[in-house]
């Protein structure tokens, strides 16, 4: 390069104290230059360290960097014509090059003066920290604020939340060594649910549990709660980095309020959604990235979504095609885009092979792939329904409307690329059984409802904002010289009240729906717990009409159940025993349903008190146990021993397998980025 000596120069002796205090300002330094407000105060300290170690190639890129930022070309290009070309990567200087303009006027850099370096370590705390550590703290509160019900005394909220309960519950008896991780004894005849579904929650919230003194409803109901906050500083820090602290609050408390993050649990009841949310942002945040390394640092992102529930994990996949393919319109490289996506998901891939190989081995044994998929229709006006778990608000959908309106007024490539996705996942959220928009989204029935969408959309829309926030003051200015408008005001004056309006109608949302609170747990059931434990004989509990409240039996009386509500993980043939019996016969043939319940060692029948209690009391072999106005507890005389269907034989070897390859992976790729060293920019 023309641009480069290659001359050697005397480096100046320092100590190994002195060296390290040069690094840990080359640091600080590079963390003021994220902000555009301390820019000016990272090149100065980029200048200290200079006049200690003219040599320090490091430094002069980054001063080189900073001087373009501020538009000061021609000192930039003094500074990168002092790299040597060993210490620092061509391409890196090239990038910075091709932006440089040769007749660009600018003051000359400041005088170098005699100083020294001797307590870096001990730089006082400046503003810009106070200000982080406020907005921190902050949106810790206001976030927690409102996932503070979670905490509630009772089951936990939600459809499906106790079965998810239970998969923590069971994970803690196998890891005390009392139950076999892959094969669960106490739902079905034997299945292999924690194979066939993303264990991290429940691997979490157990070891939770392990080291604490709260149960397995306690953990999970903690592990909810705190990943509302977690889930805001994830947007935060993921976002900060390009540009000001406020924009990144104000995305932060949006990103960590939007109605959807509630409702999947309060409503559908899945709380491993909300792990979901937490690693969102920096799958997107290093898909961006310049690095080879940023590719790991993605793959493992989306490696965690997809342990912490693999249909979001598996939808992922499809939409980040979308995604990369604009990106790469966008950047006029789509190959490149694409390419990097690729590398990424086979990455991600080899990681997971302790999880997919598994998944993919019981499947074989399960109804996984065999159980029909309820296409059901989701209209746009249930964005609008409080009581539905699609409810966004009228405030926030103007909100949105608004904050697309700027961010397609600023004409940014990556604001383009966050509204056509943000509306591209919207659609496909509503509208995902309708045969035309099919053609963008055919996999339903492999992938599962595309109202998982609503994850991934409400990343975008917090983006979205953040980028309009980002941009409002350049088009205030804009129209302020466009139209010769006379004012003080500047464009970064009013970014503040736009921020607390977010901040208000994020609240004013988030108040709609923070309402809810934890189920409390009746006396009767109670009870009806007490009873079936303190039973001296043997025999399983079936709880009906089906629901996911039943698949908690074995919390509350360690007693297995022939059902599991998760019907993708029985067997073809359980699944047709449970469903003839539950859904049909139980109404139209009480005596053939009794007759069953003998051959499914069911002890114990809980139903709700009324016309079917009264139904079954009739039938000769139940006997009534308790009864109120709400619940019914029968008791079965004739109970036949129950076979528990083993774990398949090569079952220990494929987890086993599965668990090396994963490894082995792994540890190819932490020893190729660590010779590669993963700092070259990708081709």
């Amino acid at each position: 390069m023309k641009y480069l000596r290659n001359e050697k120069k005397m480096a100046p002796m320092l100590s190994d104290e002195m060296r390290e205090n040069i690094e840990k300002l080359y640091k600080h330094s590079l963390k003021l230059m994220e902000n555009p407000e301390t820019l000016d105060e990272a090149i100065q300290k980029l200048y200290l360290i200079l006049n200690v170690d003219p040599d320090n190639a490091k430094a002069k890129y980054a001063i080189s960097r900073a001087l373009v930022i501020k538009g000061d070309n021609v000192n930039a290009l003094k500074y990168l014509k002092g790299i040597n070309e060993k210490d620092v990567n061509e391409e890196q200087v090239e990038r910075i090059l091709g932006i440089l303009t040769q007749n660009s006027k600018s003051p000359p850099a400041p005088e170098k003066k005699d100083v020294e370096i001797t307590q870096v370590a001990e730089t006082p705390v400046s503003d810009t920290s106070l200000l982080t550590a406020g907005i921190v703290i902050s949106i810790i509160l206001i976030v927690s604020y409102f996932s503070l019900n979670f905490l509630t005394e009772g089951y936990l909220v939600g459809w499906d939340s106790m079965s998810h309960v239970f998969k923590t519950w069971f994970t803690v008896e196998s890891l005390q060594g009392r139950s076999n991780f892959d094969w669960c004894e106490y739902w079905y005849q034997g299945s292999p649910i924690m194979p066939m579904y993303a264990p991290l929650f429940y691997i979490i919230s157990a070891l939770v549990t392990i080291v604490t003194s709260l149960n397995a409803l306690e953990a999970s109901k903690w592990l909810v709660f705190i990943s509302y906050p977690i889930s805001s500083l994830s947007f935060y820090y993921f976002t900060r980095r390009k540009s000001c602290d406020l924009a990144s609050f104000s995305g932060a408390i949006f990103y960590g309020l939007i109605p959807w993050h509630f409702t999947y649990v309060t409503i559908l009841g899945n709380p491993t959604y909300s792990l979901c949310f937490i690693f969102m942002p920096p799958l997107f945040k290093y898909l961006e990235g310049k690095k080879e390394l940023d590719i790991v640092y993605s793959a493992i992102s989306l490696s965690l979504i997809t342990l912490s529930h693999q249909g979001t994990g598996f939808l992922l996949v499809y939409f980040l095609v979308w995604f990369s393919f604009l990106k790469g319109i966008t950047a006029s490289d789509v190959k490149k885009t694409m390419k990097k996506m690729l590398y990424m998901l086979g990455i991600s891939a080899g990681f997971l092979s302790f999880f997919w190989i598994p998944y993919l081995y019981y499947s074989n044994y399960a109804s996984s792939f065999k159980v029909p998929f309820e296409l059901k229709y989701e209209s746009i006006l249930q964005i609008f329904q409080k009581d539905h778990f699609m409810y966004l608000g009228l405030p926030l959908v103007v909100l949105l409307l608004l904050t697309t309106m700027i961010v397609l007024l600023t004409i940014d490539p990556e604001g383009i690329v966050y509204t056509v996705m943000t509306y591209l996942s919207l659609i496909l959220t509503v509208g995902y059984t309708n045969p035309k928009i099919q053609f963008f989204y055919p996999f339903t029935r492999l992938l599962g409802g595309g109202y998982r969408f609503n994850i991934v959309t409400s990343f975008m829309i917090s983006m979205l904002l953040f980028t309009a926030i980002n941009e409002m003051p350049k088009i205030f200015d804009k129209i302020k010289n466009r139209f010769n408008i006379k004012t003080n005001i500047k464009g970064s004056q009013i970014t503040v009240p736009i921020i607390f309006l977010v901040a208000i109608l994020s609240v004013t949302t988030a108040l709609n729906i923070s309402e809810f609170s934890n189920i409390p747990i009746p006396e009767d059931h109670h009870t009806i717990y007490s009873i079936i434990m303190n039973d001296p004989n043997t025999g399983r509990v079936w709880w009906l009409p089906r629901g996911a409240k039943q698949t908690s039996i074995p919390i509350f009386t360690s007693r297995s159940t022939p059902d599991g509500w998760y019907d993708q993980a029985a067997s073809q043939s359980v699944y047709n025993v449970i469903h003839d019996l539950a859904d049909s016969k139980i109404y139209t043939d009480p005596e053939y349903f009794v007759s069953k319940l003998s051959e499914l060692s069911v002890r114990f029948l809980i139903v709700p008190s009324g016309e079917l209690s009264r139904a079954l009391s009739l039938v000769d072999g139940l006997v009534l146990r308790h009864q109120t106005q709400e619940i019914t507890l029968f008791y079965n005389n004739n109970v036949e021993q129950l076979t528990i269907n083993s774990p398949p034989l090569q079952s220990e070897l494929v987890r086993g397998l599965s668990l090396i390859a994963s490894i082995i992976f792994s540890l190819v790729i932490l020893f190729y980025y660590k010779y590669r060293k993963g700092n070259l920019e990708i081709k």
